[in-house]
């Protein structure tokens, strides 16, 4: 009798230990875009494996073993149960707690009920052989296996399923499919390293305005099942023209996504080296972005950076029937669209555009270089659209800020400039020369770097760190992923050591920024890592 209450002790404290578990795995795997090989990456770089549950469980485990009455060892399990349980319950709720909460989709629960019928049978007969042995520290001492085994058994809960999750998908794909061939809408295309999904609302915008009915997911979607999703939601007969944004996760990921929605016109925004470490080389990265061109008819539109020298190969070698260049430098070489004449003031930003031999003036409440060659690139394709230019850019004056994209945020002591999303070099620089420019009395900059850009990263975050020591007065570093290669950017411009603060995740910079932050501050958000770059996770 004693073995068996043991034997249930185990299984039931262990089963609601790793209930709570599985769920924050769950949130990682979820952020990883449900990669199991990249979640298990994760864990193993970061040696995110159990410590707190298995200490609770070595002790248990090394008392058993002394115990010599059967009562004592009892009251051990039910000391350890309970121990266990407890633990469980001081762990954190993914679905409430960190940046980037859980989500739990259906896919997400479809994945966490499998996972969790592995780790219940697993500790079942793990747990059995102590109970068959009548041995109460074994009873104990397999369940360590089990908690260590939880992240595996969640990434082969992913491939279990993934034979269903296909045919789900390709059902929900053929859907979508039929939707877009039934309501035929003027398809454009946007891709790029960085940009595209502010000239997707941009242009969505512009030609709901100027042009007729549009549709444009509001979100940063980007890849095939996410536009699939909301195409069979949103995608309606009224619609005239749609703006899709499209990511490149891999070779082939545009190239699917243009089946889906074939486009008639293209964006190209850059080339650059955002996701390097993925795709192994520029040239990789070029072949997978111009997916997009080659998609795209003879007859159609393609209009690209011609500031970027990837992109502007890409219109050099998929030149359509009307191709564009937009940019700010003309020495590069022909821009059929560039803007010049550049007046920044906390208002917003005055330009004149130059557009098929006239300019025009233009302004808007949004800041930095990149949002102007956003503007550039919306425009150009607003206008190869037949829109009128004046009437384009009267609805640019109107365009709000996109959240977290180098958006205001003003009170009566200070201003906030938020660029949280996606940082790459080029923006990271435009963001510090927007707050260099900005009128007040301290510069103060919040940020953990960039991520991605694979060999260049280390580099990339020491120049930006180096461009930071000469604008601002206060460097606040958050997280680990890059804390070495900023330092050393900001100790090659002998930037103080009293200016530099360090921490160990966002809300604990943010929590200190309020305390020191005083009238007249300028305080610039840049870039905001998912948990698993930024926040070291403690299991």
């Amino acid at each position: 009798m004693s073995a068996l209450l043991t034997f249930a002790l185990a299984f039931t404290a262990t089963l609601i230990f790793c209930s709570r578990r599985l769920a924050r795995y769950l949130r990682v795997l979820q952020q990883d875009e449900y990669n199991s090989r990249r979640m298990l990456e994760w864990v193993s770089r970061n040696s995110a494996y159990d410590t707190r549950g298995t200490v609770v469980l070595s002790v248990v485990v090394l008392a058993s073993f002394f115990a010599e009455l059967k009562i004592v060892s009892l009251l051990i399990s039910l000391a350890g149960a309970a121990a266990l349980i407890t633990l469980a319950k001081s762990e954190p709720d993914p679905r409430v707690s960190g940046k980037i909460k859980l989500n739990m989709t259906d896919r997400a629960q479809r994945i966490y009920r499998t996972a969790f019928f592995m780790i219940a049978a697993l500790s079942f007969g793990v747990g059995f052989l102590g109970y068959w042995a009548e041995h109460a520290a074994l009873t104990w001492a397999v369940q360590i296996l089990v908690i260590q085994s939880v992240p595996r058994l969640l990434a082969f809960a992913v491939d279990v399923l993934k034979p269903g999750e296909d045919r789900r998908q390709l059902r929900y794909l053929e859907e979508a499919a039929a939707k877009v061939r039934r309501i035929d809408p003027l398809i454009i295309g946007i891709t790029g390293s960085y940009g595209k999904t502010s000239v997707k609302n941009m242009l969505g915008e512009l030609l709901q305005t100027t042009k007729g009915a549009t549709f444009w997911p509001k979100r940063g979607v980007n890849t095939l099942m996410g536009n699939t999703r909301i195409i069979r939601e949103d995608l309606k007969p009224s619609h005239e023209f749609a703006v899709i944004e499209m990511g490149a996760y891999r070779r082939g990921s545009i190239e699917r996504v243009c089946e889906l929605t074939p486009p008639k016109g293209a964006i190209i925004t850059a080339i650059g080296n955002m996701h390097l470490e993925r795709f192994g080389s520029r040239e990789n990265i070029y072949r997978a972005k111009t997916e997009l061109a080659r998609a795209v008819p003879e007859d159609g539109i393609l209009v690209c950076n011609g500031d970027d020298s990837f992109a502007r190969r890409a219109a050099e070698e998929f030149q359509k029937k009307t191709t564009i260049l937009y940019g700010f430098d003309r020495t590069a070489g022909k821009l059929d669209v560039w803007i010049d004449e550049i007046k920044v003031d906390p208002e917003g930003t005055s330009f004149k555009i130059h557009w098929k031999g006239k300019g025009y003036a233009g302004h808007t409440k949004l800041l930095g270089r990149p949002a102007l060659s956003n503007i550039m690139a919306a425009f150009s394709m607003a206008c190869a659209l037949e829109a009128d230019p004046q009437f384009v850019l009267a609805a640019i004056s109107n365009l709000a800020p996109v959240d977290n994209r180098l958006s205001v945020i003003k009170t009566d002591k200070i201003v906030q400039l938020n660029d949280a999303y996606n940082s790459n070099p080029i923006g990271f620089a435009a963001a510090l020369d927007v707050l260099e420019a900005f009128p007040g009395q301290r510069k103060i900059l919040v940020t953990p770097g960039m991520i991605e850009l694979g060999e260049e990263q280390t580099g990339a975050n020491a120049t930006a760190a180096s461009r930071a020591a000469e604008v601002c007065d206060l460097v606040m570093l958050v997280g680990t992923t890059n804390r070495e290669a900023l330092k050393e950017g900001l100790k090659q411009k002998k930037y103080p050591d009293d200016k530099v603060l360090v921490f160990d995740d966002r809300d604990e910079a943010l929590n200190q920024l309020r305390q020191l932050q005083k009238s007249g501050d300028v305080i610039l958000l840049e870039n905001d890592l998912p948990d698993v770059f930024e926040e070291y996770i403690r299991f």
